[in-house]
């Protein structure tokens, strides 16, 4: 954190604050220069007597703090930190499977993905990386249009809207995700906006598959088709992160459907994608939970192909912020496992479409109330003709 705090001070003039600022400002035309010039200045003066000094004081008491902490190993080694993260993982993911079930969930998982991944003979990664360069040089728009319509099949005809891609700052790249989605007003749905980080995009199989993570049919679908069933305003206050980032995860997995890609080249890639979502989360819960050091966590990663230094990155970054891809991976197993229960109930009366509907008309709920609502849905479907 202090490295952070002084590479933040380093910047001085050159710091996005003030330039992302400006670009912003300068493009509105209802001001006159003078409004645009006085408003600079003033965020100007607001960065360097209050923005800077504050990182400057973060800085100076996290110095006199170093060599205090007594655990530097995961929340297990802390006075009822195995409670506290039983909680956490609850709260992240909207599961109420105890951390032993999580755990055994992204076990079983990390086994079938395998399988399958074994079944796709004769094709390496090398030639999965080949067959997936079918949508190299499409611009953004052009992939979330190619998702939008791909999506149309097995989803719910998406509301009108209005989409606006922009990228990330150049000053800001190094301290921002590959792309995030910018949740809209609850009285103005209609207008999003998508930002990508250059920076942080490998290849144009990551973009299409990011892409379809924050826009179709991930969170922008997501967010404006509940919207578009005039929910209570009361909620918008309510967030469950393991139903809307699962859901992220699992059109993002769907991506790989959509990408024009063979059909093993497809499952190749979605099973890797969510092997490593499991190992993720497996090594939150050792770290946490489990008490795993650097040491266990090599031992364990390693047999997946995983690098020391990989290993070291995730280590460190899963210890700084515990159950932070929980989420991502829960959330989905818990979908995965919704729809498949509905499949065995249902039988040759499952149609994909309606239980995507009844999925997004849920909006952010734990996984308990969709599983309740499931059932009642199940039971109106077998009712019917």
């Amino acid at each position: 954190v202090i490295g952070q705090c002084r590479a933040f001070l380093e910047m001085g003039n050159g710091n996005y604050l003030y330039s992302t600022f400006a670009d912003r400002v300068m493009e509105l035309n209802t001001l006159t220069e003078k409004e645009k010039s006085d408003y600079i200045q003033e965020n100007a003066l607001a960065i360097s007597d209050y923005v800077f000094p504050a990182y400057e004081r973060m800085t100076e008491e996290l110095e006199q703090l170093k060599g205090s902490g007594k655990n530097e190993k995961g929340l297990v080694y802390f006075p009822k930190g195995k409670e506290y993260y039983e909680l956490l993982a609850r709260q992240s993911t909207g599961s109420r499977r105890s951390v032993e079930e999580l755990k055994d969930l992204t076990r079983r998982q990390i086994n079938e993905d395998l399988t399958a991944m074994e079944q796709v003979l004769g094709l390496t990664t090398k030639e999965a990386k080949e067959a997936a360069a079918v949508i190299t040089d499409k611009k953004a728009e052009q992939i979330l249009e190619q998702l939008k319509e791909g999506s149309k099949t097995a989803f719910p005809e998406p509301p009108q809207t209005k989409l606006e891609v922009k990228y990330v700052p150049e000053a800001m790249e190094e301290h921002l995700s590959p792309a995030f989605y910018m949740i809209p007003a609850i009285d103005n749905s209609q207008q999003n906006v998508i930002y990508i980080n250059r920076a942080r995009m490998g290849n144009d199989m990551t973009l299409f598959t990011t892409l379809a993570h924050e826009g179709y049919p991930g969170h922008l679908y997501q967010t404006c088709y509940f919207q578009s069933q005039n929910p209570s305003p009361l909620r918008s206050m309510i967030n469950v992160a393991g139903y809307t980032e699962g859901w992220g995860t699992y059109a993002e997995l769907y991506g790989y459907d959509l990408a024009g890609l063979k059909k093993d080249v497809a499952k190749l890639l979605k099973e890797n994608t969510l092997i490593t979502l499991c190992l993720y989360a497996k090594a939150d819960i050792g770290i946490h939970y489990k008490g795993w050091d650097q040491k266990k966590l090599q031992r364990y990663l390693t047999d997946f192909g995983f690098s020391k230094s990989n290993m070291m990155a995730i280590y460190q970054s899963l210890l700084a912020e515990p159950a932070s891809y929980m989420p991502y991976t829960i959330g989905y197993l818990e979908i995965d496992d919704l729809l498949n229960n509905a499949k065995k109930q249902l039988g040759r009366k499952f149609v994909l479409k309606d239980f995507h509907k009844f999925f997004l008309s849920l909006g952010p709920v734990p996984f308990t109330v969709a599983k309740d609502r499931m059932q009642g849905w199940i039971e109106m479907q077998l009712r019917q003709k």
